[in-house]
């Protein structure tokens, strides 16, 4: 059994991974926002403690910025505006992102179907996408606790391909 994307995901895959120069000529990072929740044996369930266990910028920012990385080019997967916009902000022409995201944490809005919160913001076509762009990269770093980082992760293990 094997795990790939239809035609039409294929050919936006083959796109970016094209923009970025080329499969293995590039680094990838996932940056996941959105839907953390505490770990319960931490003891706490308020938003900051959720805040506390994702990887922050600036570990992605250091791994980057690493000598031997310092020059690729950068794909972006998130599903948050702000990192989006703080990630542009600093890497400039470096950067490849998904499609722009017009979701803010600060200003998620409850959603009028019974109150819950939206936490999808972006398409799972979109992710697919991602996904497979970060297995294509040089390097890749993620989130920590993120199921979508470790299936990338995954991934690029079955591709024997390093991660760090």
């Amino acid at each position: 059994m094997e795990l790939r994307p239809n035609v039409a995901l294929r050919t936006e895959i083959e796109r970016r991974i094209t923009l970025l120069g080329g499969a293995r000529r590039f680094v990838a990072v996932h940056v996941r926002r959105t839907d953390f929740e505490p770990d319960p044996a931490e003891g706490s369930s308020s938003g900051a403690a959720a805040a506390d266990l994702r990887t922050p910028d600036a570990e992605f920012f250091e791994w980057l910025e690493h000598p031997l990385r310092a020059d690729w080019r950068i794909y972006l997967a998130t599903d948050c505006a702000t990192t989006q916009r703080v990630f542009l902000e600093r890497y400039g022409e470096r950067l490849v992102a998904t499609s722009l995201t017009q979701f803010d944490p600060e200003d998620n809005e409850v959603a009028a179907n019974g109150g819950t919160t939206a936490l999808r913001q972006t398409s799972v076509s979109a992710a697919v996408v991602d996904m497979w762009v970060c297995v294509g990269s040089a390097n890749f770093k993620g989130t920590r606790r993120s199921a979508f980082s470790d299936a990338i992760a995954l991934l690029r293990r079955c591709y024997r391909l390093s991660s760090a």
